[in-house]
C-alpha cells in the first residue's frame, strides 16, 4: 500500500496555493454548517482531475460503463428518476422468479439471488458458489427471537458462517429423510437468507471491474467500498508528490471535474456521526486517516455507483449500483453546475401528485428507527468522484 509515503505527500502538498476553484457554492442557512477551510493538497489534485475530465474515457473505462449497464438489464432492477423517485420496480435480491405467470421452464438469469451469488463468486474469483460463501456470506439471528410473540429489546445479532450451515444440511440423516434435491432447496433458502443479511454493493462493483478486465494492481477487489475509496485517495496524493502508481482510479472533489463513463460516484452512510458535515470535510477526514500511522478508517460505511451514461445536454448522469433498494438499480443524478460537475448533495425534489395528506405517525406508538420523511432516494451524502485515470 501507499500509506508509508503519504505523510511526505501531505507535507509537499501543503506548499501549494489554496485555490478554492471547484468548491461548491452552496447557500448558507441557519442549519448549514460553515464551509470547511480548503485543504491545500486539493489544488493540485483538482487541477489534475479537471485536465483528465476534458479527455475522452479510455477503452477500459468505456468497458466498465458498458458492463454496469449490461448488468442492470440482466438483473432487471429498479429505475430512479432525477427527483429521487423509484418509478419502475424490478427484481430484488432474494427473488425466486421475475413474475407470477404460469412458467414451466425457468432460467437462472431470471433469479435475483443467483445474480448476487454470481457477484460474490466474481469477487472471490471462485468457481463454485460455496467458495464465495465460505469467504464472505453469513447468516444473522437473534437469540430466541423466533419464539417471542411480542416486541421487546434483544441483544445484537449473532452470526453463523454460511459454509457451516450448508455443511449441516449435507450431514442431515436419521429419521429425517431428504433427497438430494430437497437438500439443494434448503441450501438455496439459506443462500437467499445470507444474501439478505450481507451487504453486496461493493461485491457488485468488484464484479463489474472483474468482468471489465481490471487487474489486481489496477483495482482492489473487496467486499467494502472503503478499500478502493481509500486507495483512490492514496493515488491522488501520490500524484501530487510525483510518485508513480498503478491504480486505475484517483479521488476527485465532486465539484472539480465532470463525471465520465466508467467513473464512480460515492457517498458515505454515517448519517448520525458525519451526516451534518460537508463533502470537503469528509474528504479531509480521509486525508487525515491516510496520514495517521494507526491506519484508522473514519469513513468505512459507504457506497459507490458506476457512471454508465452521461447526458450533458440535459445536465444528467445515469449511475448503476448494486444493493440499491435490494436490486441493481439505475439512478439519474443532476449536474447542478454550468461546468458539468456534480454538486455535493443531490436535490430533494419532493414533487408528488398533489398534497401528501397521509396522517403523521402517532408519537405514542412505535415507529421504525429507519423511517424518514425525506422524499428523494438520491439525497445521499455524496462526497467524492473516483475518476478513471487513463
Amino acid at each position: 500500500m501507499l500509506r508509508t509515503t503519504l505523510a511526505l505527500a501531505l507535507t509537499l502538498a501543503a506548499t501549494l496555493t489554496a485555490s478554492s476553484a471547484g468548491l461548491a457554492q452552496t447557500a448558507r442557512t441557519e442549519t448549514t454548517p460553515p464551509p470547511a477551510k480548503p485543504r491545500p493538497e486539493w489544488a493540485a489534485i483538482s487541477k489534475q482531475c479537471a485536465t483528465t475530465a476534458r479527455a475522452k474515457p479510455s477503452a477500459k473505462a468505456l468497458k466498465i460503463a458498458e458492463t454496469a449497464k449490461d448488468e442492470f438489464y440482466y438483473f432487471g432492477g429498479h429505475r430512479i428518476d432525477g427527483n429521487g423517485r423509484l418509478f419502475s420496480f424490478g427484481v430484488i435480491e432474494s427473488e425466486q422468479e421475475e413474475s407470477d405467470e404460469n412458467i414451466t421452464t425457468y432460467r437462472l438469469g431470471h433469479l435475483g439471488w443467483w445474480h448476487v451469488l454470481r457477484y460474490w463468486r466474481l469477487l472471490a474469483d471462485a468457481k463454485q458458489p460455496v467458495d464465495a460463501a465460505k469467504r464472505f456470506l453469513r447468516l444473522r439471528g437473534f437469540a430466541d427471537a423466533s419464539a417471542q410473540p411480542d416486541d421487546q429489546d434483544i441483544a445484537k445479532p449473532a452470526r453463523l458462517g454460511l459454509d457451516k450451515a450448508l455443511q449441516a444440511i449435507d450431514s442431515i440423516n436419521g429419521s429425517v429423510k431428504l433427497s438430494p434435491l430437497e437438500k439443494e432447496i434448503m441450501k438455496e433458502a439459506l443462500i437467499r437468507a445470507a444474501i439478505n443479511d450481507v451487504a453486496w454493493s461493493a461485491a457488485f462493483i468488484s464484479a463489474v471491474m472483474r468482468q471489465s478486465g481490471m487487474s489486481e494492481t489496477e483495482f482492489d477487489f473487496s467486499e467494502a467500498h472503503g478499500t478502493y475509496i481509500y486507495k483512490a485517495f492514496e493515488i491522488a496524493l501520490a500524484e501530487t508528490a510525483g510518485t508513480k502508481t498503478e491504480g486505475f482510479y484517483r479521488a476527485c472533489p465532486l465539484t472539480s471535474a465532470r463525471p465520465r463513463l466508467g467513473d464512480l460516484v460515492c457517498y458515505h452512510r454515517h448519517n448520525r456521526l458525519h451526516g451534518a458535515k460537508r463533502a470537503a470535510e469528509i474528504r479531509g477526514m480521509i486525508l487525515d486517516d491516510l496520514a495517521d500511522t494507526a491506519k484508522s478508517d473514519s469513513i468505512y460505511k459507504s457506497h459507490c455507483d458506476v457512471v454508465a451514461h452521461v447526458d450533458m445536454k440535459a445536465g444528467r448522469v445515469y449511475v448503476v449500483g448494486g444493493n440499491v433498494q435490494q436490486a441493481v438499480t439505475v439512478k439519474k443524478l443532476a449536474l447542478r453546475r454550468r461546468d458539468g460537475t456534480l454538486a455535493e448533495i443531490q436535490p430533494d425534489g419532493c414533487k408528488v401528485d398533489g398534497r401528501w395528506t397521509f396522517p403523521k405517525a402517532d408519537p405514542a406508538k412505535p415507529v421504525a428507527p429507519h423511517y424518514s420523511d425525506e422524499c428523494s432516494l438520491n439525497r445521499k451524502h455524496w462526497f467524492v468522484l473516483l475518476q478513471a485515470r487513463s
